[in-house]
């Protein structure tokens, strides 16, 4: 396992299917500096990278699928794959798969979503 430096903790693991069947302990990451951690690896279901975050200093035990988190791991993979354009597979419960290219220090993500909430944000003039 290799331990990448940021905001929060990376770790690289050797394989996806090491990634997907993680059993976290939340509190004990809860407990760990920096407000996530996030796990990754190369490969898995013909997709060139897999990860998972999980976030409890966030209150979000794992989040489903995120860009928060391909924008810290994507510049990575994109060295070592010596590639700039990845396609991501978040390995959560509900899952998701993205294309992300890197553009200098910048990650261009797109795929389809889920509409989470709908709302409506009234600013007084």
């Amino acid at each position: 396992m290799h331990v990448l430096q940021s905001a929060n903790l990376i770790a690289i693991l050797p394989d996806a299917a090491t990634v997907a069947s993680l059993k976290p302990d939340i509190a004990r990451i809860k407990s760990l500096p920096g407000g996530a951690v996030i796990v990754t690896a190369a490969g898995g279901d013909g997709v060139d990278i897999t990860s998972r975050i999980f976030a409890p200093g966030y209150g979000i035990d794992e989040d489903p699928v995120t860009g928060a988190l391909h924008t810290q791991v994507v510049p990575y993979w994109a060295e070592k794959l010596g590639r700039t354009t990845l396609t991501c597979r978040q390995a959560s419960a509900r899952g998701g798969t993205m294309i992300c290219e890197l553009h200098g220090d910048r990650v261009h993500m797109s795929g389809t979503a889920v509409l989470y909430a709908a709302g409506r944000l009234r600013v007084p003039v």
